[in-house]
Parts: structure tokens; C-alpha cells; sequence
């Protein structure tokens, strides 16, 4: 019996790092392609095309997010405990049904926000950005893969895109094309993630041949499971986009162009805390009942932030350097933003696998009490900051929201304090 269980936990072991290890090598793919890309759009557009460009980009991430409306989590926590084959099909097709009919409502409510609430004059531009989250549906391929512990695949489709994007973006600059020519490319990106998706799942369509039919029991249970993360999934694209949605209200496209290049260097950085909570989900998952003490949990909570306080030293040692040599003069408070918001990388290595926990318990309510204090936080630090220190002072208000509500806020929260104690105690603990 003791063989078998260790056999199990090697085999168990040898998946994780195999699944670790795409992952790594996708990132390391996608950091070289993307400073050499950033270097070259950034040069070639300037501060304020440059901040155009992101602002887009992150207004569809904001759209996406919200449509798909906490669902991910909740998917392949579902596919993760399924035990047959018509349970497996029902929830396939009805999980993708729910989705695009999500991607319908928030497309259209997105216009009305969009031309009701909003000045900005590429509007039409962000409408067919905005028009990749009607391929929704098939991002349930990327949670069954999840659910099965085949990360690795997902991560082998999204290199293959963008090292097609990257080249093509590259190709686009030579050609001196107009700023749209990169929307397209950026949808052209995800259209081929998408479709490397079906191909990976090209062996599980021949069950879905039995048919589909919609389960209202199981759309309902689907939408009403997801509402609390959706609202908490809410609050938190809204507190990590409020930055960017003040600065271009308040302040010039080349102060958003400063602070996208610094945002998006630090979000190459930032990858580390995202694929380990990533891989180890099913996990996380399957040992909830028990996730005050599990010795597992605890390791991943040390080892989390350990590889993470080492990246933070490095990107900050670095910061200078890359700055410099990726933006150059015209991107003259680039670096001043980035040496505040490199204090990100490592408060989200708090929050990665601690997220993934208070998931997997279903505390999803407490989450949203606390990302809508970190939204109040963050808008009343901006407004005040950015009157006074401009862009540099709304990096800062990021800074200062995210360490109240990564390290202070919990304390206050009776059903969040004993995770949030069992994690700090993890993190600074040297025992088994």
C-alpha cells in the first residue's frame, strides 16, 4: 500500500513538472519575443499612440473578464469531480451555450457604456476588438485541459501564436502601417489560440456526437455557482484597471503611454505566481476539505513567494536597464513608474495560490467585500495622487490599495483571517 501511494505521488510529481516546465518555456518564448516587440512597437508608435494602443487591449481584457463571468473557476472545478461520459458532454456543450450567451448580453451593454458613458474617439476600434469575446465558448477546452492536468498543451498553442503575432507585428512596423493594423494582429493572435484549442480536443468531439441538449439544471447551477465570483471577478478587473481608466480620463495618451510601458514590462515579470496557482488548481481543489493544514498547500504558498521575492530582486536590480534600453528618452517617467508598480510581482505571489484556495472553499463572497474596498481604496487614492503627482502618484495608489487589501483587510474578515493567518504563517515559516 505505502509503494502505491508513493508511486502515486511521484507520478503525481513528474506530471506537475512536466506541466511546469511548458509553461516556463512559454513564458521565457513569450519575454523574448515580447521585449523585442515592445522595443520596436513602442519606438516606431511613441508615448501616446503607444498608450492608445494599450488602452484598447486592456478595455477588451476588462470585457472579456467580465464575460465570462466567473465561469472558468467554476468549470473546471466541475470537470476536474465529473465521472462519466454523458455528464461530461452535458456540461461541455451547456457551459458553452452559457458563455456565448454572456458574450451576446456584455457585447451589447458594451456599446451602450461605450457611446453613453464614455469620450474617446476610437470607439469603433475597441467595438471590433471587442467582438473576439463571441469565441468564448471555446475557451471551455482550455478548462478541460486544465481539469486533466495537460497545461502543457495549452501553453504549446498560445507560443505557436505568438510567435506568429510577434513576427507579424515586426513585419507590420516595417511596412509602417496605421495603429489599427496591430488590433487586428492582436485578434489574429487569439484567433489562433482558439483555434489550436479545437484541435486538442478534436478526440473528445466524437463524444459529443450523442447530441447536444440543454440542461437548464445545469445552466442554472452554473450561473448561480458563478454569480459570487463574478461579482468579486468584477470588483477585481475594475481595482486592476482603475488605474488605467483615471489616467486616461485625467491625464495626456503619452502619460498613458509611460505608464503602459512600465505596466506591461512588469507584466512579462509577473508570470511566475499565475503558472504555479495554474498548475496546481486540481490539487488545491481536490484537498479543500482540509486546506488549514495541508502540508501541500503550505509548500505551494513558501515556495510561491520564494520564487517570486528572487524575480522581484532581479526585474528591480534590472529595472534600469531595461527601461532604458527597451523605451529610451521619449518615455521619460517610464522607469520612476516602474520601480513602484515592480512591487506588484511580489504581492500577487500573496494572492495567487491563496485565490485558488478561498475558491476551492467557496468564500467567493468574502472576495467580493474585499475587492469592492480595494476598488473605493484605489479610486479615492488616484483621484487624489494624480492631482498631485500625476501619473507616477496613480502607480502609487495601486501600490498602496493592493497592500491593504493583499496583507491588512483579511484580518478583519472572520471567515477569511484563518486562510489568510495559515498563509502569512506558511510564507515566513521554515518547517515542514
Amino acid at each position: 500500500m505505502i509503494l502505491n501511494i508513493d508511486k502515486k505521488l511521484s507520478k503525481y510529481k513528474s506530471l506537475i513538472l512536466k506541466e511546469l516546465s511548458f509553461q516556463f518555456i512559454e513564458k521565457i518564448i513569450r519575454i523574448g519575443f515580447g521585449l523585442v516587440v515592445i522595443n520596436a512597437i513602442s519606438s516606431y508608435l511613441g508615448p501616446a499612440q503607444f498608450g492608445i494602443l494599450n488602452f484598447i487591449e486592456s478595455y477588451y481584457l476588462m470585457l472579456y473578464g467580465i464575460a465570462m463571468f466567473g465561469l472558468d473557476i467554476i468549470i473546471t472545478k466541475k470537470l476536474v469531480k465529473v465521472t462519466n461520459t454523458i455528464d461530461f458532454v452535458n456540461l461541455i456543450f451547456n457551459s458553452a451555450f452559457v458563455l456565448f450567451a454572456l458574450s451576446m448580453v456584455f457585447y451589447l451593454l458594451n456599446i451602450v457604456v461605450l457611446y453613453g458613458f464614455i469620450e474617446i474617439d476610437y470607439k469603433s476600434l475597441i467595438l471590433i476588438f471587442s467582438l473576439l469575446i463571441f469565441l468564448n465558448p471555446i475557451l471551455v477546452v482550455e478548462y478541460f485541459l486544465t481539469s486533466e492536468n495537460k497545461i502543457r498543451y495549452i501553453s504549446i498553442a498560445r507560443t505557436i501564436a505568438y510567435i506568429i503575432s510577434s513576427l507579424v507585428k515586426l513585419s507590420a512596423i516595417y511596412f509602417s502601417v496605421e495603429l489599427e493594423v496591430f488590433i487586428y494582429i492582436i485578434m489574429g493572435e487569439n484567433i489562433i489560440i482558439y483555434l489550436g484549442y479545437l484541435y486538442l480536443f478534436r478526440k473528445q468531439t466524437q463524444l459529443l456526437k450523442s447530441g447536444f441538449k440543454l440542461n437548464l439544471n445545469i445552466i442554472n447551477d452554473l450561473l448561480k455557482e458563478a454569480f459570487p465570483i463574478f461579482l468579486y471577478s468584477l470588483g477585481a478587473i475594475i481595482y486592476s484597471r482603475i488605474d488605467i481608466l483615471m489616467i486616461q480620463r485625467y491625464l495626456p495618451d503619452s502619460d498613458l503611454g509611460n505608464y503602459a510601458a512600465a505596466f506591461k514590462l512588469i507584466a512579462f515579470m509577473m508570470f511566475l505566481p499565475g503558472i504555479l496557482s495554474a498548475s496546481f488548481f486540481p490539487k488545491i481543489v481536490s484537498e479543500s476539505d482540509y486546506s488549514l493544514n495541508s502540508s501541500y498547500i503550505k509548500k505551494m504558498y513558501r515556495y510561491t513567494f520564494i520564487l517570486s521575492l528572487l524575480l522581484f530582486i532581479g526585474c528591480y536590480i534590472l529595472g534600469p536597464f531595461m527601461i532604458n534600453n527597451l523605451f529610451g528618452n521619449k518615455f521619460n517617467l517610464a522607469l520612476n513608474i516602474y520601480n513602484i508598480l515592480i512591487f506588484i510581482v511580489l504581492l500577487s505571489s500573496i494572492s495567487a495560490v491563496y485565490g485558488k484556495v478561498i475558491y476551492s472553499v467557496n468564500l467567493q463572497k468574502n472576495l467580493l467585500y474585499k475587492s469592492l474596498c480595494g476598488i473605493v481604496l484605489n479610486i479615492i487614492c488616484n483621484y487624489f495622487f494624480i492631482k498631485s503627482y500625476g501619473v507616477v502618484g496613480s502607480a502609487s495608489a495601486t501600490i498602496i490599495s493592493l497592500i491593504f487589501i493583499e496583507l491588512i483587510y483579511d484580518f478583519f474578515d472572520a471567515k477569511l483571517r484563518p486562510y489568510h493567518t495559515f498563509k502569512l504563517k506558511s510564507i515566513i515559516s521554515y518547517g515542514k
